[in-house]
């Protein structure tokens, strides 16, 4: 997990590393390392812009508190009225405002079991 240094925003993002309590992580792919973190974070900010149903915030939406994600049409459906959405253009001021959102875990978790179950998907 954690940005790749090759788009606009993921250098933004990494720019605001260690800055009002903001730490962004290299990416590590263990499992282990992944649940714990998302366990334990305020939230996982999904970066992907590019269609298709991901995983990661799936895995997020079972673990964390709030899932923002990139305000693109793919991450609406898979987050719904869960998520929180950010525009790439003011992301400081979109990720200030997460700040005041609401934990949401429990209905994000029920959207993930509802929605994304492997047979039903199948």
């Amino acid at each position: 997990m954690g940005p790749k240094p090759d788009k606009s925003y993921e250098q933004q993002l990494t720019a605001m590393s260690g800055k009002a309590g903001i730490l962004v992580v290299d990416p590590d792919y263990d499992v282990e390392v992944g649940t714990a973190l998302r366990t334990n974070c305020f939230c996982y900010i999904h970066g992907n812009s590019v269609g298709d149903t991901n995983p990661a915030p799936l895995e997020a939406m079972a673990k964390c508190p709030r899932v923002p994600a990139i305000d693109i049409q793919f991450s609406q459906e898979v987050l719904g009225e869960e998520g929180c959405f950010f525009k790439l253009d003011d992301m400081a001021a979109s990720f200030r405002s997460i700040l005041s959102y609401p934990d949401n875990s429990a209905a994000m978790r029920e959207r993930a079991w509802s929605n994304y179950q492997r047979d039903p998907v199948a």
